[in-house]
């Protein structure tokens, strides 16, 4: 299904014709996606099993402090945490609760963005001073085939980035929302605001395209602030974000959470491919094949890692070697694995790691741990 979207492009492999790059690719990606879907999508369907759960009933929420939104650029430890919750409660479906969360928060007005099959993919929250714009992460099955679609495209002009080209699906979804967004924040005065951004997920990868936009479009982007969100695209598309967002864009990440480390970087795609078992070295070679092909570039912006415990390991510029080692360690892990299925099942079992509660949990311990 991806084969129609497929973008590998000339300037690799040069010994091969478009053409056979092309068939080999979606080959090896239809491959994948079959194998990954089924075991994948059920482990998304755990966490979103509870639609309306609340951030109040997690134990974790217990004996925190009531705290505000800064308005400010820089890090700070309480918008990181209240940027999860809002990330968090644009999984929620009722949005007499969203309103009233919001309001709790200061915010004087709130419009859905765009809905889909599992409701509204996010928000924009107007607190009169700044603007909140908070992205919905994967949440159907539409999600899961957008997160599929991970060939490259190339990247809208309005993004302003020369030669960038980004992951098909974010650009399909974003396109769809990006009128909406714009008579929103046309309707808010969002345009002469501070604006922050949040998600979780495919959120949170919206969430940076969307700064992105803004900043093109002369806004005052303050911070963005992502939790579990994968790769966007090429070194162009990522030049761009450390031009023109740089030290205003937060990433984090838990240790063990797959999702921030795909599609796999392109210097990665060997570890990657290792992962599959040894018997099987032209399906190796295969996957190293499409993963350099499709050319995926780690991101940029102060990149912080999460344990269990809640303290925060800033990256900066090693994110590259953070992605090679945890390759290797899942590795190391299925050595003795000769089958595929399983290895394919521990895979899709690394998604529970990416739940957002998981990272509501996270956030507060860091939280308390600042006091």
């Amino acid at each position: 299904m991806t084969c129609f979207l497929a973008k590998v492009h000339s300037r690799d492999h040069a010994g091969l014709s478009v053409f056979s790059k092309r068939k080999r690719a979606c080959f090896v990606a239809a491959y994948l996606l079959t194998l990954l879907a089924k075991p994948a999508y059920s482990q998304r369907v755990d966490w979103s099993s509870q639609d309306n759960l609340l951030t109040s009933e997690f134990p974790c929420q217990e004996n925190l402090k009531i705290v505000t939104f800064q308005n400010s650029p820089e890090y700070r430890v309480e918008n990181a945490y209240l940027a999860v919750h809002a990330a968090w409660l644009t999984y929620n479906k009722n949005r007499e609760f969203k309103v009233s969360q919001l309001k709790s928060w200061g915010f004087e007005r709130m419009q859905d963005l765009p809905a889909d099959d599992s409701g509204a993919r996010g928000y924009i929250a107007d607190h009169g001073d700044y603007i909140l714009v908070a992205f919905r992460g994967t949440e159907s099955k539409k999600d899961f085939a957008s997160n599929a679609l991970f060939y490259q495209e190339e990247a809208p002009s309005y993004l302003g980035a020369k030669g960038a080209w980004m992951h098909s699906g974010m650009k399909g979804i974003y396109n769809h929302m990006r009128p909406t967004i714009r008579k929103i924040l046309a309707d808010f005065d969002g345009m002469h605001k501070p604006i922050y951004l949040t998600g979780h997920s495919l959120g949170g990868a919206l969430s940076l395209i969307a700064a992105l936009d803004l900043v093109n479009s002369a806004a005052q982007v303050n911070s963005v602030y992502t939790f579990g969100q994968p790769k966007i695209g090429n070194r162009a598309l990522v030049r761009k974000v450390k031009d023109v967002i740089g030290e205003r864009f937060f990433r984090i990440s838990t240790e063990s959470d797959i999702t921030s480390r795909v599609p796999p970087a392109k210097e990665a795609a060997e570890d990657f491919s290792n992962i599959f078992p040894s018997s099987k070295s032209n399906l190796r070679g295969n996957i190293k094949f499409l993963v350099t092909s499709i050319n995926y570039s780690t991101e940029t912006g102060f990149f912080q890692l999460l344990n269990k415990e809640g303290y925060l390991t800033p990256i900066g510029s090693g994110e590259l070697d953070t992605e090679h080692r945890y390759w290797q360690k899942i590795s190391s892990t299925l050595s003795d694995r000769d089958d595929l299925q399983s290895v394919i099942e521990f895979i899709a079992s690394r998604f529970t790691d990416h739940m957002p509660k998981v990272y509501v949990c996270a956030m507060a311990r860091n939280f308390l741990e600042s006091f």
